[in-house]
């Protein structure tokens, strides 16, 4: 399906529109604002902004409203020049819409903990006491579950770009870290949690599989 944006003195007209999500995020990115903050400046649903991140359908008040709390104008954040037709992939966007780290990404999502942007993951697993690490690596499953889709997403609409393909491998590489933690230590104590942190790594590796 296409969609058409027409522009009137400025105005996007139309029954909904389809933002570049990556330069939203960008311009989102550049303010170090959260998709709450986004929201509360634009006076939108969290959701909204969501969907216009990933390129989804927005009403034409909606973009508006997202464009002018960047300080911008609708037409800014088309994937294609106003007027004409808005279909397929829109035009990778230069290296500084694609986050510097997964530091970053945890941050711009507002995950409180940052277990998959540390380095050291496997020696800080192995130096906690069995209770402490099956939380830690169930907060791992939780960070994973709320950067999967910009992670697939990263990867889908930057396939050639380094720093895209670094992040999502870096994620990858840091959920088997967490769950052959635990397999790794099966002869210490038990902890009845330990099933349902595994389940939340299932969960969490279904999220990144299912949003590619």
């Amino acid at each position: 399906m296409m969609c058409y944006i027409t522009v009137v003195g400025g105005e996007a007209e139309g029954r909904y529109v389809k933002l570049d999500g990556a330069k939203v995020r960008w311009h989102r990115d550049q303010l170090g604002w959260t998709l709450d903050d986004v929201a509360e400046q634009a006076e939108v649903a969290k959701g909204t902004v969501l969907r216009a991140e990933h390129g989804e359908d927005v009403r034409p008040s909606s973009g508006r409203r997202i464009a002018r709390a960047f300080g911008i104008e609708i037409p800014e954040l088309s994937p294609e020049k106003p007027g004409v037709a808005l279909a397929g992939k829109a035009e990778a966007p230069p290296v500084g819409a694609v986050p510097n780290s997964l530091e970053d990404l945890l941050k711009s999502r507002g995950v409180r903990t940052r277990h998959l942007a540390d380095e050291d993951l496997r020696g800080k697993l192995d130096g906690l006491p069995l209770e402490a690490a099956v939380q830690t690596v169930r907060e791992v499953g939780a960070e994973m579950e709320a950067i999967a889709p910009d992670l697939a997403h990263l990867f889908d609409q930057h396939l050639n770009n380094p720093r895209a393909t670094r992040l999502y491998s870096e994620a990858v590489n840091q959920l088997f870290i967490a769950r052959y933690s635990l397999y790794d230590r099966q002869g210490q104590k038990f902890v009845p949690e330990v099933d349902q942190t595994l389940q939340a790594l299932d969960r969490a590796e279904l999220a990144l599989a299912g949003t590619g």
